[in-house]
């Protein structure tokens, strides 16, 4: 048992050296969650926070991940750093990010990006062609001209991982990887060695 280890303030520093080396994907974050029917569904989305709590990032609040989030709070989740050799595993449940963080994260996207936010389409949903949602961006986009700022879409939403397991696997010839598994319980963090 290890009570003062925080994997979660180890997977932060991973994730800023990741960022140091320029790991091509090194904000990609393979996230899975189920439906109703329990079948899974993976997707990418970026790594926007890492902190205490947990790991964050954002989407559209009418995508079908949100409502996969609401039936089962319960998701995994994947980064894998080649550079590094590395791949890291996260469990747990998602909670909402604060209000502030995701009103400094609007800020920070570029305005064709709040544009496309602020549209309001369900995001996966079908749409009549490319062409039909350029047109609709487009006319938003004359909407906000000459406005510097455009406010934050109640459509922009953000999520926190709160992990309960976290797994660093380092990859290694021969596929001799190290594989740290942690497990949150009530005294802290339970460290096992796993089998490659």
């Amino acid at each position: 048992m290890q009570k003062k280890y925080s994997p979660l303030k180890q997977f932060n520093l991973y994730w800023k050296e990741a960022l140091r080396k320029k790991e091509p994907n090194a904000e990609y974050l393979y996230f899975a969650t189920a439906d109703r029917k329990k079948r899974p569904h993976v997707r990418t989305v970026l790594i926007k926070t890492v902190d205490k709590k947990g790991v964050g990032f954002v989407t559209q609040s009418l995508g079908p991940k949100t409502g996969q989030m609401r039936q089962s709070k319960y998701v995994e989740a994947c980064v894998n750093w080649p550079k590094m050799k590395m791949q890291i595993r996260l469990g747990g449940k998602v909670a909402p990010m604060s209000n502030s963080v995701v009103k400094k994260l609007w800020k920070k996207r570029p305005r064709e990006a709040q544009l496309l936010y602020s549209l309001g389409i369900p995001q996966s949903s079908p749409i009549p062609s490319y062409e039909y949602l350029l047109r609709r961006l487009s006319a938003l986009a004359v909407q906000w001209r000459g406005k510097r700022k455009i406010p934050l879409s109640k459509y922009y939403v953000g999520f926190v991982i709160e992990p309960e397991m976290i797994e660093f696997l380092h990859h290694s010839q021969a596929r001799l990887n190290l594989r740290e598994h942690y497990r949150k319980t009530s005294k802290g963090w339970m460290k096992t060695i796993l089998a490659p």
